[in-house]
């Protein structure tokens, strides 16, 4: 139905929460006699200002399981906040979004007893997303080093390589995925994919920053282009969470407040 309506609308549909806001574990939904309603803030959501739909999980007031939503996002109970990013990154139109009794009406929730229910939608999702990202990452460091003339280390293009290796290998596995299937060589294999494009992107970052003193007119396009490689270290599954899973990084201490994400069951997308 959700489908549906957004076909036949032309309607744009943005994705909130993710691992890097504590807050999505604050957001709440109560049930009344017309649906429910939210009440919360989720810091990160791209396409702020131009989505109609905004995606969502959130607790039940009452503890008794999550509801996953559709809201409008056209109504006085939903405050965009400012932009997350500057320079080239402010094109994501990622800010925080904050319902203040927001209602949503029947048939555009469901409610969900079980965090477990979802969670193979979630993993799927992010999944899809870290190849896509992956993409669009390395089509933007091929750009950069053919405009500003870097050399290409053997490493790099070793890890070229793996990864034309690693995607055709993701996208089996991705067209061969069915309900119920289990998910975790995709999730292994993508988020290797990602980490090792993050890691690519970090090192043209250092290649370029090195031209600065070469070229001081060229310094302020520069130092624009590799700040805006720096966002993929979080983007969708942390690059630190990923090295905690395979043993580089030492697992932080538990708390009550903060409990460690597991590494391949994080919550919904950004």
């Amino acid at each position: 139905m959700l489908l549906r309506i957004i076909r036949n609308r032309s309607l744009i549909l943005a994705n909130a929460g993710g691992e890097r806001t504590r807050g999505d574990h604050f957001l709440v939904a109560r049930e009344d006699a017309e649906g429910i309603r939210i009440d919360g803030t989720f810091e990160y959501m791209s396409l702020a200002s131009v989505a109609d739909v905004v995606f969502f999980k959130a607790r039940l007031a009452n503890g008794n399981g999550s509801v996953l939503c559709a809201a409008d996002l056209r109504a006085d109970s939903v405050r965009i906040g400012s932009w997350k990013f500057s320079g080239s990154m402010r094109l994501s139109d990622t800010s925080s979004v904050t319902f203040a009794g927001h209602r949503v009406p029947h048939g555009r929730y469901v409610l969900v007893p079980d965090d477990e229910v979802l969670r193979c939608t979630s993993d799927y999702q992010r999944c899809w997303f870290q190849l896509f990202l992956a993409e669009m990452y390395l089509a933007r460091l091929e750009r950069l080093h053919h405009v500003w003339g870097l050399w290409r280390p053997p490493e790099q293009i070793m890890s070229l390589n793996e990864l034309s290796q690693l995607r055709e290998y993701a996208l089996r596995l991705l067209d061969g995925f069915s309900s119920g299937a289990d998910i975790q060589p995709l999730q292994r294999t993508t988020c290797a994919m990602k980490l090792r494009v993050s890691l690519m992107a970090q090192s043209t970052m250092t290649a370029l920053r090195g031209r600065e003193d070469l070229t001081p007119a060229d310094t302020p396009q520069l130092r624009a282009d590799a700040s805006e490689l720096c966002y993929i270290k979080s983007q969708p599954t942390a690059d630190e969470i990923i090295l905690r899973s395979i043993g580089v990084l030492p697992l932080p201490p538990p708390t009550t407040q903060d409990p460690i994400p597991d590494t391949f069951s994080i919550e919904t997308v950004q």
